[in-house]
């Protein structure tokens, strides 16, 4: 059962932390955890099956029995970001598969700005001959504008495409914050949480997120050998809220 927090509320509260307060966290619902050198994924007892990108960072998780999550510890934080991913992916119903490209006209908009490499949708974006203002700290070529713009351009941006990561590290609800009230914002990524509480930060408009099969062990194992996104995304679907 989904329950409203107030907006103001949530405006203070990060996703992650509001969530804990909502779902909390149980690891006897974990039937299964993998983490690969890029992500992380579960499996719930009822075969929901979520994933969270690594950030770069080696998991440390060792449940005991005695487990207690920590938000301020990323690899708590990416853990319970997969968790979340598999306890409401799978709670809406999506008619149609979604592509973020294919769904929004990004034509009419005039200062894009993408936070967190996304090399697919940024080749469909050249081949539209649509300027993109692309940020991510991970990255090093041609394509990626200096960090020193970052914040003067996503001030003037009027739609951002948000990396579903930047909820993991805690950077989502400021990132937000610094946007006009004409910008609009799509989060998306494997890792989005497709939840309507992300919807009433500040500027979100939709969420491109993944949906699994139940049980497909197939992305748990394509993960755990070292596998991105590339790869284990042709088990799921893309799908909007």
């Amino acid at each position: 059962m989904i329950l409203d927090l107030p907006y103001t509320e949530l405006k203070m509260t990060e996703p992650l932390q509001s969530f804990y307060q909502k779902y909390s966290f149980d690891e006897n619902c974990i039937s299964k955890f993998v983490t690969g050198e890029k992500y992380t994924s579960v499996m719930l007892n009822n075969g929901n099956i979520g994933v969270c990108a690594n950030l770069g960072k080696a998991i440390d998780i060792n449940f005991n029995g005695y487990f207690k999550l920590d938000l301020t510890n990323i690899s708590h934080r990416i853990l319970y970001n997969a968790y979340m991913n598999a306890l409401v992916n799978n709670e809406c119903e999506f008619s149609v598969s979604a592509d973020i490209f294919d769904t929004i006209d990004f034509s009419r908009y005039n200062n894009i700005v993408m936070i967190g490499y996304f090399k697919p949708v940024v080749e469909k974006f050249k081949q539209a001959s649509l300027e993109l203002k692309i940020f991510d700290l991970t990255h090093q070529n041609a394509e990626i504008t200096p960090t020193i713009y970052k914040q003067e351009s996503i001030h003037n941006a009027d739609a951002v495409l948000l990396s579903a990561t930047t909820i993991v590290n805690n950077t989502f609800t400021n990132l937000s914050k610094q946007t006009s009230d004409q910008c609009d914002i799509f989060l998306l990524g494997p890792s989005s949480i497709l939840h309507t509480d992300i919807l009433k930060y500040k500027n979100i408009k939709s969420i491109f997120g993944t949906t699994f099969r139940k049980n497909d062990i197939r992305v748990l194992n394509s993960i755990e050998q070292g596998n991105g996104t590339r790869h284990f995304q042709k088990y799921g679907r893309k799908v909007r809220l």
